[in-house]
């Protein structure tokens, strides 16, 4: 099996501003809301976590971060063995049923167990200054990824919805939409 992609958690510095976007415009459903997180989901189980914080310093929400620089969308992907697969990575975080990898320029990715399909996340883009190195990285446990040429390091969602859109949220993050 392929990783799928099926979760991103953005940081973001205004959680019910943030939700709302989201929400409206991505039509995400509220599972969870939290002081400082909400998680949102697709019908297929696909989900975004909105975390509060920084969105200039991914560390400020994520932890696996500790102090290093990089974008505030962390993506993530079902694959059949996180543990195993983890092995062959430099890790940030090792916790039951999921591994945090570190990739180029230090982005982080989440390897988990679960899985979904249809309505929902359904890939990344990277912007990079070094974009051959993030495909290559991801095609390492065979995650295909669209990667761009950029001065600094993003990751934008992409999720699947009616007609093609790019779009910001409230604090700049880039987040794709395409039609089915």
């Amino acid at each position: 099996m392929s990783p799928t992609p099926v979760w991103a958690g953005v940081v973001v510095s205004d959680l019910d501003r943030s939700m709302t976007w989201y929400t409206a415009t991505l039509g995400c459903r509220v599972r969870e809301r939290s002081r400082r997180l909400a998680v949102l989901g697709f019908s297929d189980g696909s989900t975004i976590e909105l975390v509060l914080g920084d969105p200039t310093r991914p560390d400020s929400a994520f932890p696996s971060y500790h102090e290093d620089p990089g974008p505030p969308v962390m993506p993530g992907f079902a694959v059949d063995d996180p543990d195993e697969l983890g092995r062959a990575f430099a890790l940030a975080s090792w916790l039951p049923q999921w591994v945090v990898a570190v990739g180029p320029q230090g982005l982080r990715v989440v390897l988990c167990d679960r899985s979904g399909s249809g309505r929902g996340l359904c890939g990344f883009q990277v912007a990079s200054p070094v974009p051959d190195a993030h495909r290559e990285w991801f095609a390492s446990f065979g995650a295909t990824i669209d990667a761009v040429e950029a001065d600094e390091l993003s990751v934008a969602p992409i999720v699947l919805g009616t007609a093609d859109a790019r779009h910001r949220d409230p604090d700049g993050t880039p987040v794709v939409v395409v039609g089915r």
